[in-house]
């Protein structure tokens, strides 16, 4: 290779056919065959180069034999020359081109394109941390001088042309004024395909040298961009497209595409197996990017319609599946949400409208696809739907700001099924069978900083979330499965978790009588209203979230040496025990047991716990949360620096601490001892809130429990993980027939509801108690749907 180099070869080539390109009308079938072997000859020159790389990278010399090889292509201009012959020849015989043994030139053409790609692709992979200064230096020198050959107007209008006409033949869109002739004249190269009776496939490299072009030959213009983005988004279709065809062939069925495509000209033309997955990828990929910076740059109409019509095809080849691996979809998902912190920053608020990169998709129907392929990954836990949605929406950096914009800026209805899917993924959360991490730490600090139209879809959320976190929480730390987790369980489950009881807490103390100082009945505005919301979400609290034996099993960690909790993990343990501790003290103390004052402290359906309003002297007992787990935790915050929350952490505490140390001795003095102790948490928590008003704001936009779930009408069983359809929206319920109050997405649910708790709550309703339930709260009218009644005899 050094001796072909040094003689020059590719100048004289080079030469040969800038001669030829003079006559390229009326050369001969012996001329012709001369400049294909030629051309073949070049080819083999660089793929000579390309494999010669292995063995260079063993001498430690890589990056100077390719910047021979690059200089030797640049100063030719052999590439050029070849592109020139192929354009005035294919020009000249309008599209009666002679056979493909005289004439291979574009097959050849377009693999020297290719593999050129390639050389520059490699260089770019090098690590070039490991290399010297000098070696850097020179990497980056082949990579400029490979650039310079790629994007030279000869060879980028040839790769255009060529794959122009190919468009044109495989979907029978628009030419962008490619003359006739030369259509006809630039067909792509084609074989038979087995699996499509009367397909072909391009077994060319027209496509792969497009997507080059795409990928960065374009000028970086506004027309330049809108080009390539056209481009990239019919060669994604063709790829989704040829594997629709296979499915069908196969006999599957294939209904994805829908108006994707315009109907192509016979026969129908696929992209080749090997293609289809690389080119769906890349043209997906790609084409998000530009325009991300078409939108940001200026939001014309073109883009605006383009990147509606990408998520379009994004859930079409999520559909057809494309047979890429798990880690490939992961890399995709996370390309397509790359760049979304720029629009979406993170902890900053989000804008009264949405960003025009954000609106497009919305447009294009992000949300209805986020959640189809959720409910496939609910499915296949393991699969590939899992992994694009995993990479979709767990990167750190935008993964609370994309799904909070898809809540906020969403239409309502679809966005409310979003988090009913969401809801029931984290029911089947367990160690083998994980759910997209979905629930972000950090959304609290989210939502106060955002506008109010997440006030109602927060609220669902929480609702929809948090019940079905907070047991196989409990259960994993008791029966000791977490620590063999890595911290994925605490992150996903019981990290979000102790995260919103301090929040929570403020939401139930809200229009108390005194009960919680930093917020009393004037500054909250308490009305009949407020006083029922608070009591509701004290009940969600303790009943739906079970927060107490949460939190008992929680501070147990603080004994394990080997939970290496982290300081954020800690502190915010401490803001839930507190917080709890202020809003439910009877069942911390563990007078709120079952069986322990009973009903006497139950609240009513509009009033808040009896304890917070000084009605209720609950029994002695041992306290819920040892104090010495909680002088532990304290002694762990200290140490870590995290010292915001230590006052009312010790005050707790000693009020538990008293608590038990008066145990059998109701006397006056412990009573004074114990009600001090009290106080001094009130105090102490009073003046947490006011060092953190994030926490009061946050509270204060939280809607009733029974208020958010009204948003959607959804099946009433509380263990309903039904998956079945691409979203919870349009799931057809049958209503109960005797009360049609309760609605079954199913009759598995409706069976396991009769006889877990519906049973009781139909016969107090009576006939015909929710005739009146408004029919957009369904998919469809409800369908009368008689309960099973559980007896000996049989019956409904």
């Amino acid at each position: 290779m050094w001796k072909l180099l040094r003689m020059d070869t590719l100048q004289c080539l080079s030469k040969q056919f800038a001669a030829a390109a003079t006559a390229a009308g009326v050369l001969t079938p012996p001329q012709l065959e001369y400049l294909a072997t030629a051309a073949t000859f070049l080819c083999d020159l660089v793929a000579f180069s390309l494999g010669g790389i292995m063995v260079e990278v063993e001498y430690g010399d890589m990056a100077g034999w390719l910047l021979q090889v690059a200089r030797a292509l640049r100063d030719s201009s052999v590439l050029q020359q070849v592109s020139r012959l192929l354009l005035l020849r294919e020009d000249a015989v309008a599209g009666v081109a002679p056979p493909p043994d005289l004439w291979d030139l574009p097959f050849i053409f377009l693999a020297i394109y290719h593999n050129v790609t390639v050389l520059c692709r490699d260089d770019d992979d090098d690590d070039d941390d490991a290399l010297t200064d000098a070696a850097a230096t020179e990497a980056e020198a082949v990579r400029a001088t490979l650039l310079e050959v790629l994007h030279g107007p000869c060879a980028r209008h040839t790769v255009l042309v060529h794959g122009v006409a190919m468009l044109c033949r495989a979907d029978g869109g628009p030419s962008y004024g490619l003359p006739a002739r030369l259509i006809v004249a630039a067909r792509p190269w084609t074989r038979t395909d087995s699996s499509v009776p009367g397909a072909l496939v391009i077994c060319d490299h027209s496509p792969r040298a497009l997507l080059v072009v795409c990928q960065g030959g374009m000028p970086p213009t506004r027309l330049g961009r809108r080009i390539a983005v056209l481009l990239l988004l019919r060669l994604g279709r063709l790829a989704v497209a040829s594997t629709a065809a296979r499915a069908q062939g196969a006999g599957g069925a294939s209904g994805a595409l829908g108006p994707l495509l315009l109907p192509p000209k016979p026969p129908l033309l696929l992209l080749s197996r090997e293609d289809v997955l690389e080119v769906t990828l890349a043209s997906i990929s790609t084409a998000w990017s530009q325009l991300q910076e078409a939108l940001a740059l200026q939001p014309d109409g073109w883009a605006a319609a383009a990147g509606a019509q990408l998520w379009r095809l994004v859930d079409a080849a999520m559909r057809e599946g494309m047979g890429a691996n798990n880690e490939q979809l992961r890399w995709l998902g996370s390309k397509l949400s790359c760049g979304l912190d720029a629009v979406l920053a993170k902890d900053e608020p989000l804008p009264p409208a949405p960003p025009p990169v954000f609106a497009v998709a919305l447009a294009g129907g992000v949300l209805p696809c986020v959640e189809r392929i959720l409910r496939r990954a609910g499915e296949a836990p393991f699969g590939p739907e899992a992994s694009f949605a995993e990479g979709l929406l767990q990167d750190e950096a935008i993964s609370g700001p994309f799904l909070v914009a898809l809540l906020a800026y969403g239409e309502p209805r679809q966005a409310a099924a979003l988090v009913a899917t969401l809801g029931k993924l984290l029911r089947g959360f367990s160690s083998s069978c994980p759910a997209p991490a979905v629930v972000p730490t950090g959304m609290p600090d989210l939502v106060v900083k955002c506008h109010q139209q997440l006030a109602h879809m927060t609220s669902y959320a929480v609702c929809e979330w948090l019940p079905p976190l907070s047991r196989p929480a409990r259960q994993w730390i008791a029966a000791d499965v977490a620590l063999g987790l890595g911290g994925t369980w605490r992150s996903q489950g019981l990290g979000p978790l102790v995260c919103w009881l301090p929040l929570l807490a403020c939401r139930a103390l809200i229009g108390g009588s005194g009960a919680f100082g930093a917020v009393d009945e004037a500054a909250a505005g308490a009305t009949g209203a407020t006083v029922a919301a608070a009591g509701a979400w004290w009940r969600f609290i303790l009943e739906e979230v079970a927060a107490v034996p949460l939190l008992t099993e929680a501070l147990c960690l603080c004994e394990r040496d080997d939970a290496a909790c982290s300081n954020a993990f800690n502190h915010l343990l401490a803001l839930g025990c507190c917080g709890v501790a202020a809003a439910c003290p009877e069942e911390v103390l563990g007078a709120g047991r079952e069986g322990v004052a009973g009903a006497a402290h139950a609240p009513c359906a509009d009033a808040l716990p009896c304890s917070a309003q000084g009605r209720f002297e609950p029994a002695r007992g041992p306290a819920q949360w040892r104090p010495e787990l909680l002088r532990v935790l304290a002694r762990v915050l200290r140490a870590g620096g995290e010292g915001i929350c230590l006052e009312a952490l010790e005050a707790l505490s000693a009020h538990l601490g008293a608590w038990e140390a008066g145990s059998g001795n109701p006397s006056e003095a412990w009573r004074e001892k114990g009600e001090k102790c009290r106080k001094r948490l009130l105090a102490a928590w009073g003046r947490l809130q006011a060092e953190s008003p994030e926490m009061a704001a946050i509270a204060a936009v939280l809607l009733p429990p029974a208020e958010a779930r009204a948003l959607l009408r959804t099946c009433p069983y509380p263990a309903c993980a039904n998956l079945a359809g691409d979203s919870e929206a349009d799931l057809r319920l049958q209503s109960c027939a005797k009360c049609a109050a309760a609605a079954y997405c199913c009759r598995a649910c409706q069976v396991a509801h009769w006889r877990a708790e519906h049973r009781e709550a139909c016969a107090l309703l009576g006939p015909g108690a929710v005739r009146g339930l408004s029919a957009r709260c369904c998919a469809g009218p409800p369908v009368p749907w008689p309960c099973e009644v559980e007896a000996k005899g049989g019956g409904s």
